[in-house]
C-alpha cells in the first residue's frame, strides 16, 4: 500500500494511499480530534467515514454511493465492484485507527424503480433472506437491541410465510381431538332424549284432529250420550250382571244362566 502527504488549499494535511492496485484512499484531517477517511477511484469519496477522536473510544460514521469510476480504472462492477469497495475501505480505517471501536452507519441503500421514487432494498432483504445486505456482506449488526429483536421477528414471520403467487395455505390452528367412546356414547343418548321431546310436542291436540278421526270420535260420543238417556229411561244407569254374561257368552246361548232350572 503506497502513500504520500499532500496539503488541501486551507491548509489541512492530507495524506494518499492506493489499496491493492484498485482503490485510492486519503485521510484529511479535520480538526484537532476529526479525521475523513475517503475511498474511490477516478471519482473521489465514493465510501466515506468521519472518525471522531473526541470520543472514548472513538467512533466512525460510512456513507457509501456507487459509481462506475469509484476504482483506479474506472470500470467498477455493480454489485461485486461495491462490495469489494466497502469491504477495503473498512479494513483500511480500521488499519490507520487501531483505538477505532465501530463504524456506524444508517441502511439507506435503494433501487431507482420509475423516474422520481426510490425503492428500499432492506426490507425486501430483510423478507427474502432474513438479513439485510450489510449484514450479509460486511456482517453488520443492529446498533439498538429492541431494534434487532424487531427486525429478527419481522424476518422470522416473512420467512415463515408462503411466497406470494403460491398456492400454498396458511397454517391453520391445531383440530380438536375426536371424542372418546364415553363422550359418544353420551352425545348419542342426549340425541336420543332431544328427539323424545321434540316427538311429544309434535302430539296433536284433541281439536286439531284430521277431518276422518274427527268424525268417528264425534260419532261415538254422540252413542256413549244416547246410551246413557236409553239408561235413564229404564231407570237402572247399569245394565245387570247376568245379563251381561249371557250377552258375552257363546253364540246360540242366549239364556239367563243366573235363571236356568238346576238339572240333576
Amino acid at each position: 500500500m503506497a502513500s504520500r502527504a499532500d496539503a488541501t488549499p486551507n491548509g489541512a494535511a492530507e495524506r494518499h494511499f492506493r489499496i491493492g492496485g484498485q482503490f485510492y484512499a486519503s485521510v484529511r484531517e479535520r480538526g484537532s480530534n476529526s479525521r475523513q477517511v475517503l475511498v474511490g477511484g477516478v471519482k473521489r469519496g465514493c465510501v466515506t467515514v468521519d472518525v471522531n477522536l473526541a470520543r472514548q473510544p472513538p467512533e466512525g460514521v460510512l456513507n457509501v454511493s456507487y459509481d462506475q469510476r469509484c476504482n483506479a480504472t474506472g470500470t467498477l462492477p455493480r454489485g461485486v465492484g461495491t462490495i469489494a469497495m466497502l469491504r477495503a475501505a473498512l479494513a483500511f480505517t480500521f488499519r490507520q485507527f487501531p483505538e477505532l471501536a465501530a463504524v456506524y452507519f444508517k441502511d439507506q441503500s435503494y433501487v431507482v424503480c420509475t423516474p422520481g421514487r426510490r425503492y428500499a432494498i432492506a426490507p425486501q432483504n430483510l423478507a427474502l433472506y432474513g438479513k439485510t445486505w450489510y449484514e450479509r456482506v460486511i456482517g453488520a449488526v443492529p446498533d439498538d437491541a429492541r431494534d434487532a429483536r424487531r427486525l429478527r421477528a419481522f424476518a422470522e414471520h416473512c420467512l415463515a410465510s408462503p411466497p406470494p403467487g403460491s398456492r400454498a395455505k396458511p397454517a391453520r390452528a391445531r383440530r380438536r381431538p375426536a371424542p372418546g367412546p364415553r363422550l359418544r356414547r353420551a352425545g348419542a343418548l342426549a340425541a336420543r332424549v332431544l328427539q323424545r321431546f321434540r316427538a311429544r310436542r309434535r302430539v296433536v291436540p284433541r281439536n286439531r284432529l284430521p277431518r276422518g278421526p274427527r268424525r268417528r270420535a264425534r260419532r261415538r260420543a254422540r252413542r256413549r250420550r244416547a246410551a246413557r238417556r236409553a239408561a235413564g229411561a229404564r231407570g237402572d244407569r247399569r245394565a245387570p250382571r247376568a245379563q251381561t254374561h249371557a250377552r258375552v257368552g257363546r253364540a246360540g246361548a242366549r239364556t239367563n244362566r243366573a235363571s236356568a232350572p238346576l238339572s240333576i
